[in-house]
């Protein structure tokens, strides 16, 4: 993250502002993925709940690697969650959970029918 001395990052995914100890409330983008905005000097950047916990916990993102979600659910963000992988694993992980969007597609076709 770039502001350390700002925001501290939970094991379980939580972000608090060290000045006021204040947890912040994330907001949730239409694929269920959690979202914060975080000011320093009033300068306001915007950060995915994983990519925070992540990046405080197992460092930088290496190149050619996504985060993935290990049970399927984008808002649980605890680091025994989330992991540094391949895109192609990160696609094979949702077929295995039912999220992929093909998928989700084809479930819908069948329960119309």
């Amino acid at each position: 993250m770039s502001a350390p001395n700002h925001y501290e990052v939970s094991s379980l995914g939580r972000v608090r502002r060290i000045s006021s100890g204040r947890i912040l409330k994330p907001r949730t983008d239409r694929y269920g993925y959690y979202h914060y905005s975080l000011s320093v000097e009033g300068r306001v950047t915007f950060h995915t709940g994983h990519s925070l916990v992540s990046l405080a916990f197992f460092g930088p993102r290496p190149k050619g690697t996504e985060i993935c979600h290990g049970d399927g659910n984008p808002q649980n963000n605890s680091i025994a969650n989330l992991r540094y992988d391949t895109h192609s694993a990160n696609m094979l992980d949702s077929i295995k959970h039912g999220t992929h969007h093909a998928i989700r597609r084809k479930s819908i076709e069948y329960d119309s029918e």
